[in-house]
């Protein structure tokens, strides 16, 4: 959408003709955002973290506040009201798939940021965690990513206020049908050990 620089506004890559179909079958499309273009980082391209992402949403400098604000504002009367907040941040740099190179602690950032810019446009936008493997996490003998981010979101204090920045929790299930119910199961658990029982599970990817 921004490929050059904050004025870019490339929307043609998502069809306004699939959103105008999708509403007249009374289908909803769900958005998934990332990948940084590099005038916005510091980091590397696609996996950066966004420049400004610790300044107060309203702040021009924020570029990952404006860029969701703008985003929920331009896609709410097209049928969009629900975002995907990147991609797998499980995966570590220097492994196939890796795309978001900042700590647990940007991710949740991210996410905060994405959810107060998005309502200020969009009262009725809805913010998904990144999907996630599980398995880089258990194969690494590391607590698991929604746990180290839930332990974040938690301990500030203005979370709760907020629905804790977010409303569903998005799985990826790899290889074996038996997982579905294996990876839900204990996803569901770490929310519940949070008090967050009440958040949604989608299953967005089944491979």
């Amino acid at each position: 959408h921004q490929p050059n620089g904050p004025d870019d506004w490339n929307t043609l890559n998502v069809d306004a003709r699939w959103l105008s179909a999708a509403q007249d079958c009374n289908r909803e499309v769900v958005a998934i955002v990332k990948h940084t273009p590099q005038w916005a980082t510091d980091g590397l391209l696609h996996a950066g973290v966004p420049r400004g992402l610790s300044l107060p949403i309203d702040d021009p400098g924020n570029l990952w506040a404006n860029f969701m604000r703008r985003a929920a504002a331009y896609y709410a009367p097209l049928g969009i009201h629900r975002w995907i907040i990147w991609n797998e941040p499980d995966i570590a740099r220097d492994t196939y798939g890796f795309i978001f190179e900042g700590t647990v602690e940007d991710y949740a950032q991210l996410v905060r940021v994405a959810h107060l810019a998005a309502r200020q446009a969009d009262p009725q936008a809805q913010i998904h965690l990144a999907g996630m493997t599980y398995w880089h996490d258990v194969n690494a003998g590391r607590r698991l990513y929604l746990d180290r981010l839930l332990e974040v979101l938690s301990a500030d204090p203005d979370a709760p206020a907020h629905s804790h920045y977010f409303d569903a929790i998005t799985l990826h299930i790899y290889y074996r049908t038996e997982t579905v119910w294996q990876i839900a199961t204990e996803m569901r658990a770490v929310l519940d050990r949070y008090g967050l029982g009440d958040k949604h599970l989608w299953i967005v990817e089944t491979n």
